[in-house]
């Protein structure tokens, strides 16, 4: 047997017996990490990143870059949504994770999905919807970094919700505003196949 041949078949099965024996193999998909200021969450002022995930899978979870101005102990939730846009967006909740803070002055912050067993398909838009619990609200507490300048994520863009007002994108317009993401992946085993054959070949080209 062709070695090549035979190296994937070892990657795709280990890949496989991965997946079926409880310890899911979980994969970067969509990001942006740069920055140049921050939006606030807060009851008038709610915004929202969509995206377009690049794989077929179960979401695992989610990191943003949140700060906070003061260290003060607020509960942030962030729910992922499916997003029509028909001129203002149309949201459809498929759950949602609170945590109780976000750490002193914040940063990058984890959200768990993986126990919703939320599916997300490849080429449909989501977004990720952040609300901030502060009963005793005098100022923007948290916040979500955002990049205005050069589009860096084109398969999606930054939202607000504002009252009074409704949706309108960050900037009106240029359109090129992103907040910080990440979100990871379990994939589905024939996706995580295909992955295993494409960096197989990526690997061969390059020798």
């Amino acid at each position: 047997m062709n070695k090549y041949v035979a190296a994937v078949i070892v990657v795709i099965s280990f890949l496989a017996c991965t997946v079926s024996y409880g310890s899911p193999v979980v994969v970067l998909d969509q990001s942006q990490e740069t920055y140049a200021g921050a939006t606030g969450v807060y009851a008038t002022n709610i915004p929202m990143q969509t995206f377009t995930p690049g794989i077929s899978g179960n979401l695992d979870h989610v990191d943003l870059r949140l700060g906070s101005a003061y260290p003060t102990v607020i509960p942030a939730t962030v729910s992922i949504v499916e997003v029509t846009i028909e001129g203002d967006p149309v949201i459809n909740s498929l759950g949602s994770v609170t945590i109780p803070d976000i750490g002193m002055y914040g940063g990058w912050t984890t959200f768990d999905f993986a126990s919703q067993s939320i599916s997300l398909t490849q080429g449909t838009l989501y977004g990720l919807y952040v609300e901030a619990d502060d009963p005793d609200y005098h100022s923007p507490n948290i916040s979500w970094y955002f990049q205005n300048t050069t589009n860096p994520y084109p398969s999606g863009g930054l939202w607000l919700l504002q009252d009074p007002g409704g949706w309108r994108l960050f900037n009106l317009s240029t359109d090129n505003a992103d907040a910080c993401f990440r979100t990871y992946m379990t994939p589905e085993p024939t996706t995580i196949a295909l992955l295993a054959v494409g960096l197989f070949f990526i690997r061969k080209t390059r020798n």
